[in-house]
């Protein structure tokens, strides 16, 4: 699903699907995609100023997500001045986010851009928090749905984004109560992004439908004990009725 979020993030396993693309039935995949994979390797790759490779500003042309994230940073954080927290769960995705705000923290409005994923050991992820949290500027914090969905309080931020979906829904819950928690003095609100008539759509039903079924459990009413085998099957198939 991580396609979803931009092609450049799934540039290496490409590169890995046509060397054994004579050995598999990828072919009309290939000659679909290869020429998207091939502009985007085309533009130049540029260094986020940390040692990590990310794409080019002109490259978020290639994802819907990444211009619905530049209008809100540009909108509540670079003009209302608000905090704000971006959640995703894939590595290449935060490297691509975080070069894409570094872009908005210098400038005559300076906001501060911090990030925390699973590489950071417990001292840096605390000095990284209260860099945020203590900062007189409006900051954006990246961060990654999995390693930061827990023991954190980041009460600044009044804007929560989703980037991408989890399978398990605690996951995006407890990122949402890192700003939306006891401390928390403002109405937080919270962006979800999902790509329509993808994978991750399908994904994101199956979250509401694990909340509805969790909802049943605790109110006892009448429980879904198991999932048909043809339900899960749908999940990989589009059909445009669907979006209707």
């Amino acid at each position: 699903m991580k396609i979803c979020n931009h092609p450049f993030v799934i540039i290496d396993e490409w590169e890995n699907l046509v060397k054994t693309a004579e050995h598999t039935n990828n072919e009309k995949l290939l000659q679909w995609f290869t020429p998207v994979i091939q502009s985007i390797k085309n533009e130049e790759r540029e260094n986020n100023g940390n040692g990590q490779e990310t794409v080019k500003f002109q490259s978020i042309k290639h994802s819907n997500k990444l211009r619905v994230l530049i209008y809100l940073i540009q909108s509540l954080v670079y003009t209302n001045r608000e905090s704000m927290l971006i959640f995703s769960q894939s590595i290449k995705t935060l490297n691509m986010i975080e070069g894409v705000c570094l872009r908005y923290s210098q400038g005559k409005n300076p906001i501060t851009v911090l990030r925390i994923d699973g590489s950071y050991g417990p001292q840096k992820r605390e000095e990284k928090i209260r860099q945020f949290m203590e900062s007189g500027e409006p900051g954006i914090f990246v961060l990654s749905t999995r390693a930061c969905c827990e023991a954190i309080n980041l009460t600044k931020a009044t804007r929560v984004v989703l980037f991408d979906v989890c399978w398990n829904p605690c996951h995006d819950e407890q990122a949402i109560c890192r700003a939306h928690r006891i401390g928390q003095k403002k109405k937080v609100f919270i962006y979800r992004l999902v790509a329509e008539g993808t994978m991750e759509e399908r994904v994101f039903a199956r979250q509401v439908g694990k909340k509805s079924m969790s909802n049943r459990v605790v109110s006892n009413e009448k429980q879904l004990t198991k999932i048909k085998k043809n339900v899960m099957n749908k999940l990989f198939l589009y059909n445009d009725d669907d979006t209707k």
